[in-house]
């Protein structure tokens, strides 16, 4: 035997128990269905989310019989992908300029397409999985990771659950940790399921007693949060400490906090990556209508051109008026605008739900301090701000100065440096002079209004559009290119413009929020959809301003807008627990979900030193013990079978799989031989010599026959030994 094949005798073994185990496919095919319906909820229409489930199913129950084919896997594999692509190639021919659309129409043309797309793929894919789950058990495992979906931190979805949860004063989030995990395990029994229908309830009751103890972990250590998306560098370990006037070296070092960038990426992420996952929520302690009919939380900004784009600032006396860390106890920003009849005071309190390098305000911080966590189970952390928040009229700005009076020169240089590009020069003149009257052709505010409705209808946004990061001038490819790209793009691109017009301008990055994203509540619910970077040029008298670009075109969908349930629920949780605002204690930090993640690293770590450990002491036992070769031998020729997926299956005796595996081991047999004449009581025990020479032969023969890559994996695998019987 050249090459190592599954038995023929498997073949039946596996269709036989299939028959036998009807509920087993069942059960699996309803989870599994579930699972894809709930992941595939905001991606498609009722009619996809049907037709995913109906694939599913069927996927599970084809796997399952071609599992016992004469096919190969890499053929199953193959054809499962031919079947996808087919499956998406009719979908788009529902859509497309044919005469199917024409005649189902819009609607019902994209229903079907959808179908066809989730339905088709879904039958592949699982389809695939089972199969390969079937002849290799340990593939199983990504099936029950199917069913661990996330809900993109949507922890009062169904409402008739959390509303039934919030009435006993329970908290949705424990509810929804019940089910998932008795999900979870259900999917773990039912995939991983044993013939010895006797351990059935001992390993349901072993999976109650897990469900229990993550339910425990959970109530101690805090809830799991919704990954988002992080592209902006918004996201990452926090820095403590208030530091205003702290820099992080040059530019585009990258030594700063862990998640903080020196710079803005100009490619972006996958804009499905988290774009609704709720990162933080912002309670208004008053009522404030943004002149902009939007709220913008700063993070960061960067205003220093380093000759290719825009960096963080390396000076001390710029941007003076961003927050540079988490405060330990209430904190003044000398550079806040004052109190006057352009600005009032605006108290805000923020909780967050991820981690963030450092803190975010509304428009003008003036003071920061912290704030007791309402719940460290649910927030990260809690702090306050006073800002000073912008209350004039874009058109009541018109006529002022474009710098501070107290400006050196060189800060004058620093906001107002520019690419020596002649062509940003001419195309800012065009759309001034084309669109401004004499008398405010050097109005920086106009100039500003003036730039953004040119980009408004000429750009187009993508959030998948790519441009070279490392050209000579990223900026220039996109705006004198196809002027396709989004916020990171515009903004770079205005603030180029409006600098060869020596009007001060940087670009601010954070999270923009429309204010009919407030709804009917002082609740801001703070997504990681809603990241973004915007231009703000400085008007004198009044401070930074936001320019913000709004393309008029859009390749990308429309975003959705905050589930108000989520918000109202999270709102409320911040709201009644914060109350008066008090400074966080110094006491010792509580164990969170990052230390159980790393004890449970040491503790898997632990384990798999100690399963290879055993590995290799039941290879070098039977040198070490030869009194007792005649079991430690058999023990390791057994090991050795079981790496390369050959295990005696129930009921089926010692002889018959050594019956079995003679094809490719026949030295196997002899070894069965000896192990037994000793086990049953005989009294002629053969040499251990000759026990260890058949032992190694069997590992010749396995070397001599089964492809390197397989014994390999066999080697890899940790709980080979636990199946060697």
């Amino acid at each position: 035997m050249s090459r190592f094949a599954p038995p023929a005798t498997a073949r039946p073994e596996r269709r036989g128990r299939w028959r036998a185990l009807p509920w087993a496919t069942l059960g699996r095919a309803a989870l599994l269905g579930a699972a894809v319906a709930l992941l595939l909820w905001p991606l498609t229409r009722a009619t996809g989310l049907l037709a995913a489930c109906i694939g599913t199913a069927a996927g599970v129950a084809l796997g399952q019989r071609a599992a016992g084919s004469r096919l190969r896997t890499p053929a199953l594999i193959a054809l499962a992908a031919l079947v996808a692509l087919v499956a998406r190639f009719v979908a788009s021919l529902a859509t497309g300029p044919s005469a199917l659309p024409l005649a189902l129409g819009p609607a019902r043309a994209l229903a079907l397409s959808e179908a066809i797309l989730w339905g088709g793929v879904a039958f592949a894919a699982f389809g695939a999985l089972r199969a390969c789950a079937v002849r290799l058990p340990a593939l199983a495992v990504l099936e029950a990771a199917v069913v661990a979906g996330h809900r993109d931190g949507m922890v009062h979805r169904p409402l008739a659950l959390s509303n039934w949860a919030w009435a006993r004063g329970i908290d949705p989030v424990s509810v929804l940790l019940v089910l998932g995990g008795i999900a979870g395990l259900l999917s773990a029994a039912l995939l991983l399921h044993e013939p010895r229908r006797r351990r059935a309830p001992l390993h349901l009751a072993g999976f109650l007693l897990l469900a229990a103890a993550l339910v425990f972990v959970v109530r101690v250590t805090g809830t799991p949060r919704a990954q988002a998306g992080s592209e902006l560098g918004l996201q990452g370990q926090p820095k403590q400490g208030w530091e205003p006037q702290q820099r992080t070296g040059d530019p585009g070092g990258g030594d700063g906090a862990r998640g903080e960038r020196d710079d803005l990426p100009f490619e972006a992420e996958d804009p499905q990556s988290g774009a609704n996952a709720p990162v933080a929520v912002v309670l208004l302690h008053g009522d404030y209508a943004p002149p902009s009919g939007a709220f913008y939380l700063r993070q960061t900004a960067f205003s220093q051109f380093n000759g290719r784009r825009l960096v963080k600032a390396t000076r001390d006396d710029v941007d003076t008026d961003l927050l540079g860390g988490f405060p330990a106890r209430r904190e003044s920003l000398p550079a806040a605008p004052p109190l006057s009849d352009q600005r009032a005071a605006l108290r805000t309190t923020v909780g967050l739900l991820a981690d963030h390098p450092v803190p975010f305000a509304l428009d003008a911080p003036a003071a920061v301090w912290p704030a007791q966590n309402p719940d460290p189970r649910r927030f990260r952390l809690a702090y306050g701000v006073e800002s000073r928040v912008l209350t004039l009229p874009y058109d009541r700005m018109l006529g002022r100065g474009r710098q501070a009076p107290t400006w050196s020169e060189e800060q004058w240089r620093h906001y107002t440096d520019a690419p020596s590009d002649p062509r940003y020069r001419r195309l800012a003149d065009e759309i001034v002079l084309s669109r401004l009257a004499p008398q405010y052709a050097h109005d920086p505010l106009a100039q500003a209004i003036a730039i953004k409705f040119w980009l408004d209808k000429e750009g187009i946004y993508s959030r998948r559009s790519r441009h070279d990061d490392d050209a000579p001038d990223p900026v220039a490819s996109f705006l004198f290119g196809d002027k396709t790209g989004y916020c990171v793009h515009f903004a770079h691109a205005a603030t180029f413009l409006l600098r060869s017009r020596g009007v001060a301008t940087r670009v601010a990055a954070g999270y923009a929020l429309s204010e009919a994203d407030r709804g009917s509540g002082s609740t801001l619910l703070v997504r990681g959809g809603d990241a973004h970077a915007w231009p703000e040029i400085y008007v004198e008298g009044v401070g930074w301003v936001v320019v913000d670009i709004s393309p008029e075109r859009s390749l990308d969908p429309p975003r959705e807008s905050p589930d108000a349930g989520l918000q109202r629920m999270l709102g409320q949780s911040l709201r009644e627990t914060t109350g008066e605002l008090q400074e966080a204690g110094d006491g010792a930090p509580p164990f969170t979900w990052e230390d159980l993640r790393a004890l449970l690293l040491r503790a898997l770590v632990v384990l798999l030193a100690a399963a290879y450990g055993l590995k290799a002491w039941r290879a070098l036992a039977p040198r070490l013990r030869r009194r007792q070769a005649w079991r430690l031998a058999y023990r390791e020729a057994l090991d050795r079978l079981a790496e390369v997926g050959l295990r005696r299956a129930t009921g089926e005796t010692r002889e018959g799989f050594a019956r079995r595996v003679a094809p490719l081991a026949p030295e196997f047999d002899a070894l069965t031989r000896g192990h037994l004449a000793v086990a049953l009581g005989s009294r002629q025990h053969p040499e251990a010599a000759a026990l260890l020479g058949a032992s190694d032969a069997v590992r010749a023969a396995l070397r001599s026959r089964v492809p390197r890559w397989r014994r390999w994996l066999g080697w890899l695998d940790p709980t080979s030994t636990l199946f060697a019987r």
